[in-house]
């Protein structure tokens, strides 16, 4: 429970953006695109790409400072979504956009740095597990990058939540 208020935040984020594409894909839709009223989008990766598993986080020079260097986050999904207006980018991987902020006290994360290697261990075995999608690690790659960073980005949460309140 160590991480309860990141947990609600990301919960109430995955439902307002990312369940509404979830239930139209299981209608049959390959894929799906939401637009908000100011143009920002969520949705699939356009070449279908999946990450599951730990990835590394490119910094961009807003970040320096914010996460520390060779991070990498726990990762789960295919869904992307794209930089709010008046927001500063954080973070990416190859493929999606990671982490943003606005000012100094709100920030939007794709990764889930709430994620315990534990948890991340259930989520393997879990049906959506998304093994054999392009793009996702193998479980030994999980495995050996889970036991390699997940102390990294867990040190950094309590950090970070330490800080912002």
């Amino acid at each position: 429970m160590r991480h309860t208020p990141v947990k609600l935040l990301l919960a109430f984020a995955f439902l307002l953006f990312t369940l509404p594409a979830l239930a139209a894909e299981t209608r049959g839709v390959k894929r799906v695109e939401i637009k908000t009223p100011s143009g920002e989008t969520v949705g699939s990766h356009r070449e279908g790409f999946h990450e599951f598993g730990y990835y590394p986080l490119t910094l961009t020079e807003d970040a320096r400072g914010f996460f520390p260097e060779g991070i990498y986050g726990t990762e789960s999904h295919y869904h992307g979504f794209s930089l709010p207006e008046g927001a500063t980018p954080l973070a990416t991987t190859e493929h999606f956009l990671q982490a943003f902020s606005f000012g100094k006290t709100t920030y939007g994360f794709q990764f889930h740095p709430e994620c315990t290697r534990a948890n991340f261990k259930r989520w393997q075995v879990s049906d959506f597990a998304a093994y054999g999608q392009p793009g996702a690690q193998t479980q030994v790659q999980q495995d050996k990058l889970g036991d390699r960073y997940d102390a990294i980005q867990a040190d950094w949460l309590d950090k970070f939540l330490t800080d912002l309140v």
